[in-house]
């Protein structure tokens, strides 16, 4: 489709998520300017931005959401919004079927819950989210490295319960040693 065709579609899932630009550029973590040159027209989302708003959408109106998806060559299936469709059944009877195995979640779901986190760690530390993800990225690659868990993380980074101190003796408070 033409991109004219792919910003419509854009707008129209925006649209249908009540969002103004500057909820949109809250959303997508992108300046409020950044909105206004997509809107007019003097760039356009990254592809993050277009799945994002898509996975978002589709909760509240699964038509805006696959225009936005097939503006963009893709289905809502092929970006990971919702699983497919299981694959019929064998024509002809055979072993017993097995249980399918547990799915991670799809990309565009994984996608939002990563921006939660870099949110967080951006709210976290008082500056906007795309400054926070280079940090955030370089944590997990070290964290990663090291062979460490996300329950190592949070054990080894929460503060140390704080033990009940016994009162001062009565020299101390009356300045004697």
């Amino acid at each position: 489709m033409a991109g004219d065709e792919k910003m419509a579609a854009f707008w129209a899932a925006s649209r249908a998520l009540g969002f103004e630009q500057r909820q949109l550029a809250e959303f997508t973590g992108v300046s409020l300017r950044t909105v206004q040159r997509w809107s007019g027209g003097g760039s356009n989302p990254g592809w993050q931005d277009i799945t994002r708003l898509a996975a978002a959408a589709y909760r509240v109106d699964r038509d805006a959401a696959r225009r936005l998806a097939a503006a963009v060559g893709h289905t809502p299936e092929s970006l990971g919004i919702v699983s497919p469709a299981p694959p019929a059944p064998p024509a002809l009877p055979g072993p017993a079927p097995q249980a399918p195995a547990a799915a991670a979640a799809p990309f565009a779901l994984q996608c939002v819950l990563v921006e939660a986190i870099v949110a967080a760690a951006a709210e976290a530390l008082d500056v906007s989210p795309r400054v926070a993800r280079p940090a955030v990225l370089a944590a997990m690659e070290r964290a990663k490295a090291a062979s460490l868990s996300v329950d190592d993380l949070l054990a080894a980074l929460r503060p140390p319960p704080v033990a009940a101190s016994a009162p001062p003796a009565a020299d101390a408070k009356r300045g004697k040693a």
